[in-house]
């Protein structure tokens, strides 16, 4: 992988409180607030109030959220089923229109429910849980870096670049997907300028993109969008 980084970290998993922590994305760019919870019916609430977006890191959510249920269940295989399909299911379900975040608790039910018929402990099914979800989170990310080596050679010295939405960090992990060709032709030296169009309703372009790319001292303009 490349030494290129992004200094935005979108989700996480606390290793010692056995939390996910995620940056609040309906607080950008006014305040870079994280917020921390083991509790399933917060990680929903934050799902639906867009305090969490974007389909990639959706999908990082519904295995991390999948996977923090199976850890804070009982030391028990019966427990730890009962728990990671019921309240799975009402994860997943959180947001319909959101794929990957069904995916990702599905991936996760999937992985219990082999390791319990493979004879595997509960402190062995909590374990593959939550390499399963942590593994999702590194192909996310290795896959942004990815397209950033190959999307950079289309960006040259005096381009004018328009981006719609946010499909950066916040949304993808990483280096984000719009942004990663950005980023790394910036690391390579290319100048050139970006027109963040705004983005109704909830203004991603101009809170969430434009704020990124700020941090990474790129220039960015917020621009209206006016269509076709």
């Amino acid at each position: 992988m490349s030494t290129l980084s992004t200094n935005v970290i979108p989700i996480r998993w606390n290793d010692a409180t056995n939390e996910i922590v995620w940056l609040d994305n309906s607080q950008i760019p006014w305040e870079e607030r994280y917020v921390s919870s083991r509790e399933p019916e917060r990680l929903i609430k934050a799902i639906q109030k867009l305090e969490i977006r974007g389909a990639p890191v959706l999908g990082e959510a519904g295995a991390y959220g999948a996977a923090m249920i199976v850890n804070n269940s009982l030391n028990s295989n019966e427990d730890i089923l009962r728990n990671v399909v019921q309240k799975g299911d009402v994860l997943a379900a959180s947001r319909p229109t959101a794929v990957n975040l069904s995916w990702g608790v599905r991936i996760i039910q999937n992985a219990v429910k082999k390791a319990i018929d493979d004879g595997k402990d509960p402190g062995e099914v909590k374990a593959i849980a939550l390499d399963w979800a942590k593994k999702i989170q590194e192909d996310n990310i290795r896959a942004t870096y990815q397209l950033g080596e190959n999307g950079k050679k289309l960006i040259h010295d005096g381009d004018v670049i328009i981006t719609v939405c946010n499909a950066g960090t916040l949304a993808c992990d990483g280096l984000g997907t719009a942004t990663a060709p950005l980023r790394a032709a910036w690391a390579d030296g290319v100048q050139f300028k970006v027109l963040a169009t705004y983005t109704a309703p909830l203004y991603q372009g101009a809170r969430l993109t434009a704020w990124e790319l700020h941090k990474d001292k790129i220039p960015v303009q917020v621009t209206i969008w006016q269509g076709i």
